[in-house]
């Protein structure tokens, strides 16, 4: 019953109505204000800005990054989607701490790179890239009209973007130790499958992981599935979770 409530309440709090009541209201200059900083999302008060206003989008995520994000410790995220797990990381490693944002969609990165601006994150880079093991430099990408909407959907390509894989950004950086944040819809599958750098998988220290059911070459995956793929593959134990956002730890020697 408590939980039936709470569904109806957010979808009423997350309403085009309430949104253009009250949600653009907060939007100054294409910016709304988080608990990390100044996030730049536009004019419009959109489903994800009213989850975003209302503390509601990425909860998980950011309690997780706010829990068991080590300071000081670089960080790699996979999907910043609008950047508000970006400044959450940002905060907590500090500022004197390197941390890689990758975001697949095209039309998230010049926001991006005015949420880095606004906030001063001089120890943030971010990538317009795709994480992908084909081996290809470029990639199809479908991006849909909703600019939070894309996938690397083979039926619906409407633009190329740049291949990444976290063996590219391990050596780049010369990252001894790191650690992962991800929510790429399902396209981890490629990361546990295909990943092979000894030096990307042992230096990994925790992982936050939003996970989803997918499939791969005609091959489904559960949660279950990839929750043991990410065990074996790291040398990590769970030691938390919230739904399907999962926070993983090496096992210590």
């Amino acid at each position: 019953m408590l939980q039936s409530l709470k569904i109806k309440l957010w979808i009423f709090l997350t309403s085009d109505r309430i949104g253009g009541l009250i949600v653009k209201n907060f939007i100054k200059d294409g910016f709304i204000k988080t608990s990390a900083g100044l996030i730049k999302v536009g004019n419009l008060a959109s489903k994800p800005i009213s989850l975003l206003f209302w503390g509601l989008y990425e909860r998980e995520d950011i309690y997780f990054i706010k829990k068991y994000l080590q300071p000081s410790v670089p960080a790699i995220e996979f999907g910043a989607s609008l950047g508000v797990t970006t400044t959450q990381i940002c905060k907590k490693v500090g500022t004197n701490t390197k941390v890689v944002s990758v975001e697949a969609n095209p039309n998230l990165y010049a926001n991006l790179l005015e949420t880095k601006k606004k906030n001063n994150l001089f120890n943030l880079e971010i990538i317009s890239a795709a994480v992908d093991y084909s081996g290809n430099d470029k990639i199809g990408f479908s991006v849909n009209e909703s600019t939070l909407s894309s996938s690397k959907n083979p039926d619906d390509i409407n633009t190329f973007v740049s291949a990444i894989t976290l063996k590219d950004i391990v050596k780049k950086h010369l990252f001894t130790e790191y650690s992962l944040v991800c929510d790429i819809e399902g396209a981890e599958i490629e990361l546990l499958l295909f990943e092979d750098s000894s030096e990307a998988i042992l230096g990994c220290k925790t992982i936050i992981i939003e996970l989803h059911e997918t499939s791969f070459k005609n091959r489904a995956y559960t949660i279950n599935e990839l929750k043991n793929l990410f065990i074996n593959k790291f040398s990590m134990n769970i030691i938390d979770q919230k739904a399907t956002t999962f926070v993983f730890e090496k096992i210590k020697s």
